[in-house]
């Protein structure tokens, strides 16, 4: 129904979800050879800095109730999403 509202309110969640780490945490990463976003002098990490996510939400994505199961799985296959 809305699928860019949703989509919207992921990025929101995505855009601010960051956890302060602490500079001496930062100092050890950088000491390890990963400097990424550190180098710009952040003191925290953000879910993109990962390199495995869980992500447990509900972003009320709804899917037509018409449509049978396997034709949902064909689509989803297909990517077609809309």
């Amino acid at each position: 129904e809305n699928v860019a509202g949703r989509n919207a309110d992921f990025a929101n969640v995505l855009a601010k979800s960051s956890f302060e780490i602490g500079q001496e945490a930062v100092q050890e990463v950088i000491r390890l050879g990963s400097m990424s976003q550190w180098a710009m002098g952040l003191n925290s990490v953000g879910v993109s800095d990962h390199d495995l996510v869980f992500w447990f939400g509900d972003l009320n994505y709804r899917v037509d109730e018409s449509i049978p199961t396997e034709r949902v799985l064909e689509l989803s296959k297909a990517n077609v999403l809309e």
